[in-house]
């Protein structure tokens, strides 16, 4: 995962930039990816062998680096005055998505194995807090981009 995301990360930036203000939808797309990827790996009702582990691993190293599109995006439209408190913003917005995913995650492995040993019914049904949050996130992303089209300020009413 690390190399594929070193070697991934090389053209993201790239991308990042030649996207310009497509970038949300670019990076919407690859976040389809991403959670297409683990749709793929999950939808099978018995456990994944090595090769499908590898290439999720791999899809999700690939697709990971584009959620610094985000800080590219809070460069370019807020004001310099407000640039850093933004990125901080950005950038807890994906930490708390993912601490309350993953914390989310292990309390449903553990209600739904009742404390023994998990099976890959247990990880399929888990999964489930993964969705919500990446449900928030279509939803939220949806709403903003709404915002932003018609005009109106990312953080404005």
């Amino acid at each position: 995962m690390t190399v594929a995301g070193i070697v991934v990360s090389l053209f993201t930036g790239v991308l990042s930039a030649r996207a310009g203000s497509r970038r949300a939808v670019v990076g919407a797309v690859i976040a389809a990816v991403n959670i297409a990827a683990w749709g793929l790996f999950l939808a099978s009702p018995s456990p994944r062998g090595a090769l499908a582990a590898t290439l999720v691993a791999v899809t999700t190293a690939l697709t990971t680096p584009s959620s610094n599109f985000g800080f590219d995006t809070v460069r370019e439209t807020l004001p310099n005055t407000m640039v850093a408190t933004g990125t901080g913003l950005s950038n807890m917005g994906g930490f708390v998505a993912t601490m309350v995913a993953s914390q989310a995650f292990g309390a449903i492995l553990e209600a739904h194995s009742r404390g023994g040993a998990y099976s890959w019914a247990d990880f399929r049904v888990a999964w489930a807090a993964v969705v919500v949050v990446w449900f928030v996130w279509l939803v939220g992303f949806a709403v903003a981009r709404r915002r932003v089209t018609a005009g109106a300020a990312p953080g404005g009413r």
